[in-house]
């Protein structure tokens, strides 16, 4: 009787839960250096999407996910809101003064 081949090995689980840990250690520094140095619009959307992913494979693995995870899943999302609300804000000022102004021109009033 022939010898059936050898059965591929599982992957170690502890590896894989080690590499998640760093992956939200990295996405937890990108988003919080990147808030701080005005990147925010770029680093806050990667850091609530890869924090996301990461806690998904945590939950796929059967574990709570780590605090890095949680930590830059949340501070991703802070981030995005913030900073494009104030974008947002920073908009409908100079809208309101540019309208504001022209009204003041239009109507004779001079400033």
């Amino acid at each position: 009787m022939p010898t059936p081949p050898p059965a591929p090995m599982a992957a170690d689980p502890m590896l894989e839960l080690n590499g998640l840990k760093d992956d939200a250690n990295l996405w937890l520094l990108v988003t919080a250096i990147g808030f701080w140095l005005g990147f925010g619009w770029v680093t806050g959307p990667l850091g609530w999407y890869f924090g996301s992913r990461v806690r998904g494979r945590y939950r796929a693995l059967g574990h709570h996910p780590c605090a890095a995870a949680n930590w830059a899943w949340g501070l991703g999302m802070a981030t995005t809101l913030i900073t494009y609300l104030m974008a947002l804000a920073v908009a409908a000022f100079i809208i309101t003064l540019v309208g504001g102004l022209a009204g003041f021109h239009i109507s004779g009033l001079r400033v």
